[in-house]
Protein backbone atom coordinates (compact mmCIF):
# COMPACT_ATOMS: atom_id res chain seq x y z
CA UNK A 1 0.00 0.00 0.00
CA UNK A 2 1.44 3.52 -0.78
CA UNK A 3 -0.14 6.80 -0.50
CA UNK A 4 2.08 9.65 -2.62
CA UNK A 5 2.78 13.08 -0.63
CA UNK A 6 2.03 16.05 -2.51
CA UNK A 7 4.68 18.75 -2.52
CA UNK A 8 4.07 22.48 -2.41
CA UNK A 9 2.04 23.46 -5.88
CA UNK A 10 1.65 20.34 -7.46
CA UNK A 11 -1.63 18.73 -7.93
CA UNK A 12 -2.05 15.51 -5.38
CA UNK A 13 -2.10 12.02 -7.17
CA UNK A 14 -5.15 9.86 -6.42
CA UNK A 15 -4.87 8.47 -3.08
CA UNK A 16 -3.42 4.46 -3.18
CA UNK A 17 -4.02 2.96 -0.11
CA UNK A 18 -8.29 1.83 0.57
CA UNK A 19 -10.21 4.24 2.51
CA UNK A 20 -13.14 3.12 4.81
CA UNK A 21 -15.93 5.06 4.80
CA UNK A 22 -15.88 5.96 8.29
CA UNK A 23 -12.89 7.57 8.17
CA UNK A 24 -14.74 10.97 5.97
CA UNK A 25 -15.02 9.36 2.23
CA UNK A 26 -18.16 9.91 0.88
CA UNK A 27 -20.12 8.34 -2.20
CA UNK A 28 -20.14 10.38 -5.37
CA UNK A 29 -23.77 11.28 -5.70
CA UNK A 30 -23.29 12.88 -2.44
CA UNK A 31 -20.44 14.69 -3.75
CA UNK A 32 -22.26 15.60 -7.06
CA UNK A 33 -25.15 17.05 -4.06
CA UNK A 34 -22.28 19.60 -2.05
CA UNK A 35 -20.16 20.73 -5.13
CA UNK A 36 -23.32 20.39 -7.66
CA UNK A 37 -21.84 18.98 -10.49
CA UNK A 38 -22.04 15.98 -12.26
CA UNK A 39 -20.09 12.43 -11.93
CA UNK A 40 -18.05 12.39 -14.81
CA UNK A 41 -16.37 15.96 -13.41
CA UNK A 42 -15.80 13.93 -9.69
CA UNK A 43 -13.77 11.41 -11.23
CA UNK A 44 -11.51 13.86 -13.79
CA UNK A 45 -10.91 15.75 -10.48
CA UNK A 46 -9.98 12.48 -8.81
CA UNK A 47 -8.26 11.33 -11.59
CA UNK A 48 -6.24 13.80 -12.13
CA UNK A 49 -4.81 14.72 -8.59
CA UNK A 50 -7.32 17.96 -7.73
CA UNK A 51 -9.68 16.01 -5.81
CA UNK A 52 -8.69 12.66 -3.44
CA UNK A 53 -10.74 9.55 -4.33
CA UNK A 54 -10.73 6.00 -4.42
CA UNK A 55 -12.77 3.06 -5.68
CA UNK A 56 -13.88 1.10 -2.73
CA UNK A 57 -15.70 -1.83 -3.67
CA UNK A 58 -16.11 -1.28 -7.44
CA UNK A 59 -17.56 2.18 -7.16
CA UNK A 60 -15.57 5.79 -6.41
CA UNK A 61 -15.65 7.37 -3.10
CA UNK A 62 -14.52 11.11 -2.37
CA UNK A 63 -12.73 12.86 0.44
CA UNK A 64 -15.61 14.53 2.21
CA UNK A 65 -12.75 16.78 3.87
CA UNK A 66 -10.85 17.39 0.57
CA UNK A 67 -13.95 18.62 -1.47
CA UNK A 68 -14.76 21.15 1.61
CA UNK A 69 -11.59 22.68 0.89
CA UNK A 70 -11.88 22.69 -2.80
CA UNK A 71 -15.33 23.79 -2.75
CA UNK A 72 -14.37 26.71 0.05
CA UNK A 73 -11.57 27.70 -2.12
CA UNK A 74 -8.74 26.80 -0.56
CA UNK A 75 -7.37 24.28 -3.12
CA UNK A 76 -6.74 25.58 -7.02
CA UNK A 77 -9.62 25.95 -9.21
CA UNK A 78 -10.52 22.47 -10.59
CA UNK A 79 -11.63 24.09 -13.91
CA UNK A 80 -7.79 25.80 -14.42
Amino acid sequence: MSQTVPTAGAARAPVRHKPRLADGWISTPEAEKRANVSKTSLIRWMTSGVLAGAKIGGRWRVSAPDLDRLLSGDEADPAA
